[in-house]
Order: C-alpha cells, then sequence, then structure tokens
C-alpha cells in the first residue's frame, strides 16, 4: 500500500481508509498507469 502512496503522493491514511477491494482496485489502477507512456500535455498559452 505504500508502494502506491509513493508513487503517486496519495496520503497513506486515505488510503488506508479503503476496503480490500478498492484497495485491490486503486493498486491495480495506478500499476497500470505507470506501465503506460508518459502522457503528453498540451498547455495554451
Amino acid at each position: 500500500m505504500a508502494d502506491v502512496a509513493a508513487l503517486w503522493g496519495w496520503p497513506l491514511s486515505d488510503l488506508e481508509r479503503l476496503t480490500l477491494w478498492e484497495t485491490l482496485d486503486w493498486r491495480a489502477r495506478a500499476v497500470e498507469r505507470r506501465s503506460w507512456p508518459v502522457p503528453v500535455v498540451w498547455v495554451k498559452g
């Protein structure tokens, strides 16, 4: 759980309040996001 908090800068106390299924879902999403290439951010200026 701390690995997800560290990767995304989420407060660990917020993650600790999640249920088991929510935790697994969020962790899977975070790992999936980390495997994607770095997104391109368009900035209008």
